[in-house]
């Protein structure tokens, strides 16, 4: 499971939520209609992936795309 919360560009904070990364990269790369935009910050990141959770409570000022490619490195 992979829940975030962004702030998108009207200063709303918006919840996503996913069954698994693979399924995050999955959504973002096939562009989906219900899907953060890249340059939205994250305000929360939430999942049971000790390795993401350890890498967002030690980054700052992150958006929806560094967690992208986060998370693909992650699955390679």
């Amino acid at each position: 499971m992979l829940n975030i919360v962004v702030i998108n560009c009207d200063g709303k904070y918006v919840e996503y939520e996913w069954d698994s990364k693979k399924a995050f990269v999955q959504d973002m790369q096939n562009d989906n209609e219900n899907i953060p935009m890249l340059d939205d910050p994250l305000a929360e990141v939430n999942t049971q992936d000790d390795n993401l959770q350890l890498w967002w409570r030690n980054t700052d000022g992150m958006t929806v795309d560094d967690l992208l490619e986060e998370c693909k490195q992650e699955l390679n």
